[in-house]
C-alpha cells in the first residue's frame, strides 16, 4: 500500500515509499503531529545516490520488526539532503557537536519534538552490533526508554547545544588589516597531510579536495600559449620544466614539493585510478581505501562539475592527454547519461543497481575476454585485469595500471605506433561501453540542482576555452538557458526543479554558484541578458543573504523559514564554500562594473570569515582564493571590438593576458543600453581594451604592443 513517501516527488523519498515505516516527510504537520504526541521524533537524513543508505534501509527500515518499534516509539521523518540543505548542514553540525567527529550518509537523529534538537545523533547503525556500534532495534528501545525517564532533565541541559548552534561560525569579523598568514598556514598544513605515494590526503576512505586542489592549480604559472603551436607538441621551456617535475613525481623519484605539486600528483593519481570511470565516463563519489583502487559506486553531478574546473586549470599549467581524456570522459558521461529532457543535467547515479553495488561497472574476466577477444590479454594489461581481483568474488573494476611510459612500451611491443594503439583502445573502449550498457543501469535522480548546475556551467565554460572546444561552449550556452527556464522564479532562484513539481525556495549556494557560471560565460561570451541576470543575482545575495551587521552570507535568506542554525558557510565541503563562492563572483563582478558596494561585501565577507581562516586555513581553500584576490586583485581587461579583424588584431595579447589569470571580457563595439561603466567605455576603429583593477581604471589601450609590454611590467612586478 505505501506510506506518505510514495508519491514524494523527491526520488530518495520514494525510494522509502514501501517500508513498514509510518514514514513523514519534513512538514509542519509532521512536527506538530510530534509535539501533540510528546514521542520523540526519528530523523533519518540520505540522498538516492547513498550506497550506505541503501543497506540500512534494507537491513532495518524494510524490516516489520525495526518498523514496529519505529512506530510505536518515534515519529519518523525522512529528509532528501539534496532538497533541505539547511536541515542537512544543520544535524551535521550537531552531530559533529555531539560526537567529536564529522557526521555522513545516513545521518540518524533522535530529536525532542518541541526544540527540535538532538538528545542522540549517528550515521549508520547494524541490524545486529558490530563494530562497536549497537544493533538498530537494541538503540531504538534503549532510546525510547532514556528518553521517556529523563526528558524533562534532558530538556535543561540541551539549552548548551541549541547556544552552540546558533552562535557557531557567527564570530566577531576581523577590523585589522588583512594578510597572506592563513594562506601560508594552510600550505603548510596541507603538506603535512599529503599521501605522497597515492596522491590526495593520507589514509581512508579517500575523497577527492576539489577546493585543495584547485588551490594548488591557482599557484602555479599557466602555460605561455603561443597560437601557432600544437599545445600538446611544442612546449616552451618553463612548461616541459613543469611536465618533467610531474613526471618525476608519478614515477615516484621526487616525493616531495608544494601545494601545487600536490596538485597535480594527486590529480594524476586520481585520473588514472579506479575512482574514475574509464569506460562511461566521470568520476566517482570517492573511494575506500587509501590507493583510490574500488570506489563506492555513486555519481554525483556536482563532483564532476569541479573535475571539469580542475582538469581545465591542469591543462593551463600542464597540458596532457591525461586531462584531455578525463575530460572528454566526463562531458560524454554528461551527454549521454545525465541530460534531463526538461533542461539541464541530472543530480547523481545510484551506487547501487540490480545485482548489486557497482554491479553495472565492474568485469569478470569471461565478460571480458567475450567482448575484447584477442586484444583482451593488452587491454588487461593497461586496466589491472591481469593482476589479482579487485572487486570480490572474480570481479575486476577497472583503473588504469599503464602510464604514458607503459603505454610507449607496449605499442612497440605490439608493433604499432601510439597513435595506432590509442585509436584502438578508443575503438575496443566503445564495445565495452555498449556491452556494460546492456546490463540494468544504476537509478537516476532526475532533479535539476540549481548550486549544481551552476557549478557545471562554470566547468564547461573553463573547459571549453582551456581544450579547445566550441561544442562545449555551446552546450554551456544551451545550458545556461535551460537552467534560466528551470529555475529562474522573477528575481528570486529555486533550489531545484523536478520533472513534475517546482522546488523550494534557493539557498546561497545556489545564487553564488549560479553568478560566478554567468561570470565565466560572460568571458567566452559576453551578451547583455546574462550580464544583467549575473546583476540581479549579486543584488539578491547583498539583500537576501548578507549579515549586514557582522559581514558575510547567510546559507538561508532572511525569509525562509527559521532552522536551529542558519549558518555562515566558510569551510568547504563537498562543493565550495558558500561564502567563497559569494564573495569571489562580487570580486569580480565589482571589478567588471566598478562597483564599490560589491566589492567591499566580498571583503566582508572575508573579515567574518576571519577567525576560521586563521584557525583552520587548510579547510578554507576557496576562501584562500577570495584572500588572494583581495590582496593583490587580478587586472580586468574589457576590450570593445568590431569585427572579426579587429579580434585576430587583438588575439595574443588577451590571449596572454587570459595565461596571466587576468578577467577578459570581450565586448561587441554596437553593444548599447550596458550598465554605465561598460558604456562609457567606447569603442575605437581597430579596436580598443580597457585595463581595470578593483574600482578604478588605468589608460586605455588602441595598440596590441602597447598592452604586451604593460602586461610583462605587471608580471615583473608580480614576481618582484
Amino acid at each position: 500500500m505505501g506510506n506518505r513517501l510514495a508519491t514524494a516527488a523527491s526520488l530518495y523519498l520514494r525510494q522509502h515509499g514501501e517500508d513498514p515505516v509510518d514514514w513523514w516527510p519534513w512538514s509542519e504537520e509532521a512536527l506538530h503531529t510530534a509535539e501533540r504526541s510528546g514521542r520523540p521524533i526519528l530523523l533519518s537524513i540520505g540522498y538516492s545516490a547513498c550506497h550506505w543508505c541503501h543497506v540500512m534501509a534494507h537491513e532495518s527500515f524494510a524490516d516489520p520488526a525495526v518498523a514496529e518499534l519505529i512506530n510505536a516509539n518515534f515519529v519518523a521523518i525522512k529528509v532528501d539532503r539534496e532538497e533541505r540543505p539547511d536541515l542537512d548542514r544543520n544535524y551535521q553540525l550537531a552531530h559533529q557537536a555531539l560526537n567529536r567527529r564529522a557526521g555522513g550518509w545516513p545521518l540518524t537523529a533522535f530529536l525532542d519534538p518541541l526544540l527540535r534538537l538532538p538528545f542522540f545523533i549517528g550515521t549508520y547503525f547494524p541490524p545486529n552490533a558490530a563494530h562497536g556500534l549497537p544493533a538498530f532495534s537494541d538503540l531504538l528501545s534503549k532510546l525510547a526508554t532514556w528518553y521517556g525517564e529523563h526528558r524533562k532533565d534532558w530538556s535543561v541541559e540541551v539549552r548548551g547545544l541549541a547556544d552552540f548552534l546558533q552562535q557557531h561560525g557567527v564570530d566577531p569579523a576581523e577590523q585589522g588589516p588583512l594578510h597572506r598568514g592563513p594562506i601560508d598556514a594552510a600550505a603548510a598544513g596541507l603538506l603535512a597531510a599529503v599521501d605522497w605515494q597515492h596522491g590526495g590526503r593520507q589514509g581512508a576512505p579517500k575523497f577527492p579536495a576539489h577546493s585543495e586542489l584547485a588551490w594548488g592549480l591557482g599557484r602555479l604559472p599557466r602555460w605561455q600559449r603561443d597560437a601557432s603551436t600544437d599545445p600538446l607538441d611544442a612546449l616552451p621551456i618553463d612548461v616541459l620544466a613543469q611536465q618533467s617535475a610531474l613526471n618525476a613525481l608519478l614515477r615516484g623519484e621526487q616525493r616531495e614539493g608544494g601545494a601545487p605539486e600536490h596538485a597535480l600528483f594527486s590529480m594524476a593519481r586520481i585520473v588514472d585510478s579506479g575512482l574514475q570511470d574509464h569506460i562511461g565516463g566521470g568520476f566517482f563519489r570517492y573511494c575506500a581505501d587509501a590507493d583510490w583502487n574500488l570506489p563506492h559506486f555513486e555519481k554525483m553531478l556536482y563532483d564532476n562539475a569541479q573535475w571539469l574546473s580542475n582538469l581545465a586549470e591542469a591543462q593551463q599549467v600542464v597540458p596532457s592527454k591525461l586531462w584531455r581524456d578525463a575530460a572528454l570522459g566526463v562531458v560524454r558521461w554528461l551527454q549521454e547519461e545525465m541530460s534531463l529532457p526538461e533542461g539541464g543535467f541530472a543530480s547523481a547515479l545510484d551506487a547501487d543497481s540490480e545485482g548489486g553495488e557497482g554491479a553495472s561497472y565492474v568485469w569478470t574476466q569471461q565478460e571480458w575476454r567475450a567482448c575484447l577477444g584477442g586484444d583482451a590479454g593488452w587491454m588487461a594489461e593497461i586496466y589491472g585485469l591481469d593482476r589479482d581481483a579487485n572487486a570480490g568474488n572474480e570481479h575486476w573494476h577497472l583503473r588504469r595500471r599503464l602510464g604514458e611510459q607503459g603505454l610507449s612500451e607496449l605499442a612497440a611491443r605490439l608493433q604499432l605506433d601510439e597513435s595506432q594503439l590509442r585509436k584502438r583502445m578508443e575503438q575496443l573502449k566503445r564495445g565495452l561501453r555498449l556491452q556494460r550498457g546492456q546490463r540494468p543501469a544504476p537509478q537516476r535522480d532526475e532533479k535539476c540542482l540549481t548550486a549544481a548546475n551552476g557549478l557545471l556551467l562554470r566547468g564547461l565554460v573553463q573547459a571549453a576555452r582551456a581544450f579547445d572546444r566550441s561544442d562545449w561552449l555551446e552546450l554551456a550556452v544551451e545550458l545556461c538557458d535551460q537552467v534560466s527556464r528551470r529555475v529562474r522564479d522573477g528575481s528570486r532562484l529555486r533550489a531545484l526543479d523536478y520533472p513534475q513539481q517546482r522546488g523550494g525556495p534557493g539557498f546561497l549556494d545556489d545564487y553564488a554558484a549560479l553568478l560566478l557560471g554567468l561570470i565565466e560565460l560572460l568571458q567566452a561570451r559576453f551578451q547583455p541578458l546574462l550580464l544583467e541576470w549575473a546583476i540581479e543575482l549579486a543584488e539578491s545575495l547583498l539583500r537576501d543573504f548578507e549579515h549586514l551587521e557582522v559581514g558575510g552570507f547567510w546559507f538561508s535568506a532572511h525569509d525562509q523559514v527559521e532552522t536551529v542554525h542558519r549558518g555562515k558557510p566558510v569551510f568547504d565541503d563537498a562543493a565550495p564554500a558558500g561564502n567563497a563562492l559569494a564573495a569571489r563572483g562580487l570580486q569580480q563582478l565589482g571589478s567588471l562594473l566598478a562597483e564599490p558596494r560589491y566589492i567591499r561585501a566580498a571583503e566582508r565577507s572575508l573579515r567574518s570569515a576571519w577567525s576560521s581562516l586563521s584557525q583552520a586555513p587548510d579547510g578554507c581553500c576557496s576562501m584562500l582564493q577570495v584572500l588572494q584576490a583581495h590582496l593583490r586583485p587580478p587586472p580586468v581587461l574589457i576590450a570593445r571590438l568590431a569585427n572579426v579583424s579587429e579580434h585576430q588584431r587583438w588575439h595574443r595579447a588577451l590571449q596572454q593576458a587570459e595565461q596571466q589569470r587576468f578577467d577578459v571580457y570581450r565586448l561587441p563595439a554596437a553593444d548599447s543600453l550596458l550598465p554605465t561603466a561598460l558604456e562609457s567605455k567606447r569603442w575605437l576603429s581597430g579596436g580598443r581594451v580597457y585595463w581595470c583593477e578593483g574600482v578604478r581604471c588605468l589608460p586605455r589601450f588602441d595598440n596590441p604592443v602597447a598592452l604586451l609590454s604593460a602586461m610583462d611590467r605587471f608580471a615583473e612586478n608580480a614576481s618582484g
